[in-house]
């Protein structure tokens, strides 16, 4: 009875020792490829950053050579997004600033990030339109409500009121300013710049944002004549 259990235990012994060797020599193993593979990656990663890198985020994202799983790989390789940052920063590259600034489902980071990497903006310059697109957001908001109720108050009372010209504030100014860069958005110039309604404020445009965009006086006086 002794040897039996012996015999038994000796064996047991034994195949745990074996199945201990078998899994050391497996991770032994497994080490050694890691060890080769990981100088591959970086290898492969170093040259693709030495044919791709001098292109940066945004000239990846807007080139036609290359189509988005081939974007996405270089993306993902060069400055290590995931899958679900690349998607995002593909289809957030197409906005505009404001829209970036107002974006309610973006970080204030996101947009700082977005707006200094694909519209040129320095992150105070950033930090500056972002403060200013809200204040403008809820001022055209405010705007709004106000205007319902004087629609209202005409529906009810058949009284329109009338409400004189309002100037352009200096948050709207500057906000337009840094937004279209000091620059006319016709020519490019950025002499004798004029603050111009895009719907002129007689045909019921806003002294808003949105409504304002910067034109030289030529480019003005031109769109005035073809009104």
């Amino acid at each position: 009875m002794g040897l039996t259990i012996f015999v038994f235990v000796s064996v047991f012994v034994g195949g745990a020792f074996i199945i201990f060797l078998f899994h050391s020599l497996c991770n032994i193993i497994q080490i050694q490829i890691e060890s080769k593979r990981v100088p591959e990656q970086n290898k492969a990663k170093e040259d693709l950053i030495n044919k791709y890198g001098h292109l940066g985020i945004v000239g990846i994202i807007n080139s036609s050579e290359f189509p988005k799983d081939k974007k996405a790989e270089l993306l993902q390789t060069i400055y290590g997004f995931n899958t679900l940052e690349v998607n995002n920063l593909i289809e957030r590259s197409r906005m505009s600033a404001e829209e970036v600034a107002l974006d309610k489902n973006l970080s204030n980071t996101d947009k700082v990030f977005l707006l200094t990497t694909f519209h040129g903006y320095s992150s105070e310059e950033a930090c500056t339109l972002i403060d200013l697109a809200i204040k403008e957001d809820e001022r055209a908001r405010l705007k709004s409500i106000k205007r319902k109720i004087s629609q209202k108050a005409a529906e009810m009372y058949n009284d329109i009121p009338v409400d004189d010209r309002q100037p352009i504030s200096d948050d709207v100014k500057t906000f337009v300013w840094q937004r279209d860069k000091g620059r006319c958005v016709k020519c490019g110039g950025n002499e004798n710049l004029e603050f111009d309604h895009i719907i002129p404020f007689s045909k019921g445009g806003s002294s808003t944002g949105r409504n304002l965009q910067l034109l030289c006086e030529k480019c003005n006086r031109e769109k005035r004549d073809n009104i």
